[in-house]
């Protein structure tokens, strides 16, 4: 993928629209489901009683990229929390771009890395783990106020890939503010988590 968009790199400028799908901050809340019972190989078993484990918490995004060259410098941080459980997962890499009208499509490539610990009374347990990431997307200017980004991401942790899916859904009022509605899948091993997103993107 990336070797594909730096053929075309001296297109990009001219065929990018005026507002920019790189260059950008992000936050709100955050929503996840975790089954339970998949969790007991990073924090001791048994987690709880109920079949799924349900956390809340924030995330935050940031963009950049300059006009002249489509390049872009990005990074994520999410935290989410449930009583004695916690979960981080942070990426930063840098890419390149291709618009074709108002769409484009990205490749990137940097580091993740994923913190998960438990504290109890009796006993603290933690999962802490990075590596290389890989990660590919689109951006679909579906309606003059309605864009679709889907992404997959891939990462190498503990000698496994981790597979890390997203939509994004974001509804804009003008070129600068949208609001973000954001559902993905991430599966580590035997560990599944669906996790949902609602926030607010400034453009620039």
């Amino acid at each position: 993928m990336l070797a594909a968009l730096a053929l075309v790199l001296p297109l990009a400028a001219n065929a990018a629209p005026s507002y920019s799908h790189y260059t950008y901050v992000a936050g709100g809340m955050q929503f996840a489901d975790i089954d339970s019972d998949d969790l007991t190989q990073y924090v001791g078993a048994p987690y709880s009683n109920m079949d799924t484990a349900q956390l809340y918490g924030v995330y935050f995004n940031a963009s950049f990229s300059t006009s002249r060259i489509p390049v872009f410098f990005k990074a994520e941080l999410s935290g989410m929390y449930s009583g004695e459980l916690e979960i981080e997962n942070s990426f930063g890499g840098i890419g390149l771009y291709q618009y074709f009208g108002n769409h484009s499509i990205y490749g990137a490539l940097g580091y993740n890395k994923v913190e998960v610990s438990r504290e109890t009374d009796q006993f603290v347990r933690e999962f802490n783990e990075g590596g290389a990431s890989g990660e590919v997307g689109v951006n679909l200017q579906v309606l003059p106020f309605y864009k679709l980004v889907p992404r997959a991401r891939f990462t190498r942790l503990a000698g496994e890939i981790m597979d890390d899916y997203q939509l994004s859904n974001q509804i804009m009022f003008g070129p600068v503010l949208a609001v973000e509605l954001n559902i993905g899948h991430n599966k580590f091993q035997d560990t599944s988590q669906t996790s949902y997103q609602a926030g607010i993107r400034f453009s620039f």
